[in-house]
């Protein structure tokens, strides 16, 4: 008797378990889920998924912001790389001065560069093993080392680091910018307006109102999925977007190729040529040590673990 109700038991497991393993693969065949033979829930699923009017309304209108920035984004593309491959004027084979050479192959980061070391070799400033620059002349002498001095602030000392990045820094009365103006009317760089990103900002507060109302709407009792998706935009968008162009022109990079090419016995020496190899190779190309680590990047510091 015992063993008859063993076998009976195990048979009405084996029973009830192909019973769940055919369900399973009807609900498969059908396209249903085990959820889906309640009503009501699938009702709170389409209400969950579907936006309501001004969330539609609004969800429209993120579409075609991200639409026109993204066609906007193409066009300003294809135009630099036709705007690059213009014929240059006469001028752009004139000689170019240690600054235009800077800027044209490192952009503003080398320019300040260039600048500091300029100002270290002509005793006007002291680039020290700190990592600091400290002021020796009482005024500038002309409008790049007024950006130097401005960078350095009324202390007359300051970390190499920030002093060449204020240095570099876009604005109205950036040092660099003459010499950018004459790079470009040589046609040997873009003009800012043709390589530098627009519309960030604006679409980014698009995608942070969507941010706002999707929390509103979690606070509501809805899920918070769009908040998330939103905010992942926000951080994607930038990192895809905000990045200029580059500036060379065809004529502008075969003069940076020239440059590059020169043989080592064109440079001596003196102030000029240091300088010279300094805009066309970077800080690696600084023969005083102590001022060639200081400008480089730091090393990175070595984890604890």
């Amino acid at each position: 008797m015992v063993r008859t109700g063993v076998a009976d038991e195990c048979a009405d497991r084996e029973h009830r378990g192909w019973g769940m393993i055919a369900a399973v693969r009807e609900s498969v065949a059908t396209g249903t889920a085990w959820a889906s033979s309640d009503p009501q829930a699938g009702r709170d699923l389409a209400d969950w998924s579907a936006p309501t009017g001004p969330a539609r309304l609004y969800l429209v209108l993120t579409l075609v912001c991200v639409g026109y920035f993204v066609v906007a984004w193409l066009l300003r593309f294809a135009r630099a790389y036709r705007l690059r491959r213009h014929p240059a004027p006469p001028t752009a084979g004139r000689p170019l001065d240690v600054w235009e050479i800077a800027l044209l192959v490192g952009g503003p980061t080398r320019f300040a560069q260039v600048a500091l070391v300029a100002m270290h070799r002509r005793r006007r400033a002291v680039i020290g093993a700190d990592r600091r620059v400290s002021l020796l002349a009482p005024r500038p002498d002309d409008e790049i080392e007024r950006t130097v001095f401005d960078a350095v602030g009324p202390a007359r000392t300051a970390l190499v680091g920030p002093v060449v990045d204020a240095v570099a820094r876009p604005g109205p009365t950036a040092g660099w910018r003459p010499v950018r103006a004459r790079l470009e009317q040589d046609g040997l760089l873009l003009t800012e307006q043709d390589v530098d990103p627009r519309g960030i900002g604006g679409l980014c507060v698009v995608l942070l109102l969507g941010v706002v109302l999707s929390f509103a709407e979690a606070v509501s009792g809805s899920p918070a999925w769009a908040a998330v998706v939103f905010f992942a935009l926000i951080v994607l968008v930038p990192r895809l977007f905000a990045k200029s162009l580059a500036a060379q022109t065809m004529a502008g990079r075969a003069r940076i190729v020239e440059l590059r090419t020169m043989p080592p016995t064109v440079w001596t020496d003196t102030d000029e040529d240091v300088l010279t190899r300094i805009a066309v190779f970077g800080p690696e190309a600084i023969p005083d040590p102590i001022v060639r680590s200081s400008l480089m990047s730091p090393p990175p510091t070595p984890s604890s673990s």
